[in-house]
């Protein structure tokens, strides 16, 4: 049971946003209805308009962090991150979404939890609308070709093949579910278990997956869990990014590609092999089967890769 008392945390929260005043007013006041608090949370700003930064100078309500507001250099999800880092100032660090809510001790969790142990170098909270679900039979049939039986069996935050990664879900009877990677909608780090710098460089813009990269290069010497009990509602929001078929296309692709050769070290022919059959896999499961945008994006990250390869 987490002691409701209300305390400030030696936490850095790093949000990046854009255009999204609404909803970021929103998240931040879940972060002011928690029972521990962070010390700081960044607002990293790349919008067109002046609402978000109003929204920060006016002050949120029953809020204790400390509200820090800067204009992003570099729009991008992975590097407006990056400059967020730059000025913070604690031991450990959160990155949020701009458009998460959080439930009830959210934070306090998540703060045992990384806390447990100087081996743990990150945790994130469960998002209670995007959980792991049973496979099918059609998407055993191809994970199998991945991976062994044993691990089907087992596959909540974990990853197989040419990185395909799965979220964890509040049916596990795990409080800490350990897992290979954690997705960004609230994820707290040690400090001393980040890389520097803390996001690649490879990921641009949307930055599809650069959650994945990052914890995948902490993994290698930290703990990483999700922690069932601390919860996310992840209030999705739409966007220039997600309404171009094509870039989205060609994006999931280089940077899967990219994770599976140059973070996981996968380079094997069967590795390349598995990345197609994944990839076709994907296209059709998503419904891109004849969709002219998703091919032309799909051909267009084959050219990427290849001229990356090159390089």
């Amino acid at each position: 049971m987490v002691n409701k008392t209300n305390t400030i945390l030696p936490v850095s929260v790093v949000i990046p946003t854009r255009n999204r005043a609404v909803v970021l007013k929103k998240t931040l006041s879940t972060i002011a209805q928690q029972t521990a608090q962070p010390y700081e949370v960044i607002i990293i700003d790349a919008s067109e308009n002046e609402d978000s930064r109003q929204i920060v100078a006016a002050g949120i309500d029953s809020i204790q962090s400390k509200l820090v507001y800067k204009r992003a250099v570099v729009k991008g999800a992975a590097s407006q991150r990056n400059e967020g880092i730059a000025v913070s100032t604690q031991p450990f660090i959160a990155f949020m979404d701009d458009d998460v809510y959080l439930e009830a001790d959210c934070f306090a969790l998540l703060w045992a939890a990384i806390n447990s142990s100087s081996d743990v170098g990150g945790v994130n909270a469960l998002i209670t609308n995007q959980q792991f679900h049973p496979l099918g039979r059609i998407s055993r049939t191809v994970y199998r070709l991945f991976t062994s039986k044993e691990q089907l069996k087992n596959l909540e935050g974990k990853t197989i093949g040419p990185s395909v990664n799965f979220l964890s879900s509040e049916k596990n009877k795990l409080a800490w579910i350990p897992v290979d990677w954690l997705n960004l909608g609230l994820t707290v780090y040690r400090r001393a278990a980040l890389p520097d710098p803390v996001f690649d460089p490879h990921f641009t813009g949307y930055s599809f997956m650069e959650d994945a990269a990052l914890s995948f290069v902490v993994s290698r010497k930290w703990k990483l869990y999700t922690v069932r009990d601390a919860r996310i509602f992840h209030d999705s929001q739409p966007g220039d990014h997600k309404n171009n078929v094509e870039q989205l296309a060609e994006m999931e692709m280089v940077n899967r590609y990219y994770i599976m050769t140059r973070i996981l070290h996968k380079t094997s022919i069967k590795n390349k092999v598995d990345f197609i059959i994944f990839q076709l896999f994907y296209i059709t499961a998503s419904g891109g089967l004849f969709d002219f945008k998703t091919w032309k994006g799909k051909l267009k990250g084959i050219k990427k890769i290849w001229i990356n390869r090159k390089r």
